[in-house]
Formats: C-alpha cells, structure tokens, sequence
C-alpha cells in the first residue's frame, strides 16, 4: 500500500473522523513504515501534532487503525516537527524505495542483501529550501546500515552513507 494511499484510509476512517473533531487543527508532520524484507512484519503509522502532542495512527495488515497519543520531546541540535507541504508532489512511493535505495547501493559497489528498511516522510530545510524527503535506515546482511536520504518528489539521492553497526558500538 502506498503513501497516498495509506493516508486516505486513515483520514477516511471513523477513528480518525472522531479525532478530527476532537482536534480539529492537528496537522500531519510524518509518515513512518517498516519495510520488514525478512519477515514481513512491516509498519505503517502517520503522525499528527497538535501543539505539544503528537498522534500516531497505526494501520496493520486486516486494515484495522490504532490511535496512540504521546508528547513531543524538544531535544536541541534536533529538527521541530513541522507541518508536511505539499503531498501531492509525492512521486516516489514506498514500494519504490527498496528498489532505488539497492541501485544507489550497487552503484557504490555494496552488493548485500537488504533485511530491513526504516523510513521516514518529513520535512527536509535545507537553504530555506523545504522539500519532502525519504529518510531511510537500510538494515543489510554483515551488520552494514545504510543512511539514504531521498527526494521525495524528484526521487534525486540527497545523501547516502554507509555504516557498521561495530561503528556505533562505544568502546569503553
């Protein structure tokens, strides 16, 4: 299921109509999916803010939708949730990301297999320039994490960074 839509039966549903009423200024600020490749326990999960609060609608696969309420932590040196501008550019949908992100990753000559893949929708500021961006975290055989950041419009690769997962161990 893709981005689109996931976010009509969300909206569409009767959990997230009671919501609305309840709040009517929430705004959506994130996508979140699991791509589970191993195992296929994916996730899908849209958030919404509202002032201090942020609310996570969950979908699983019986298409069943789950409200959980949690605050926002403001940490420093961390971006502020902010409203997602634009949907309707979306090109690049999360059946797709899996596929691209591989082909970044053999064109940088890392030939894994991918287990897992953690992505993100959000606002991107970068030079006053606020797009919609793929955020991934690539989980890959041999203890390899990939970090990609991809337009999610334009479908352009902004970033791409390989990781150990020996690296981020802190040695003592």
């Amino acid at each position: 299921m893709n981005f689109s839509e996931i976010k009509e039966k969300i909206e569409s549903s009767k959990i997230f109509n009671d919501f609305k009423n309840q709040h009517p200024g929430a705004e959506l600020c994130a996508g979140f999916f699991i791509l589970d490749l191993m195992s296929n326990d994916n996730k899908r999960t849209l958030d919404y803010m509202l002032e201090n609060k942020v609310f996570t609608f969950s979908i699983n696969d019986n298409n069943e939708i789950t409200l959980q309420e949690d605050k926002i932590i403001d940490l420093p040196d961390r971006p502020r949730l902010t409203k997602l501008q634009n949907l309707e550019k979306i090109r690049l949908e999360t059946h797709e990301l899996k596929e691209l992100s591989e082909i970044e990753a053999k064109n940088q000559n890392i030939n894994s297999q991918f287990n897992k893949i953690i992505a993100v929708l959000q606002n991107h500021e970068e030079n006053n320039d606020n797009r919609l961006v793929w955020n991934l975290t690539c989980m890959l055989d041999g203890l390899t994490i990939l970090h990609i950041l991809i337009d999610a419009e334009t479908k352009q690769i902004i970033k791409f960074e390989k990781r150990n997962v020996m690296d981020l161990i802190k040695k003592k």
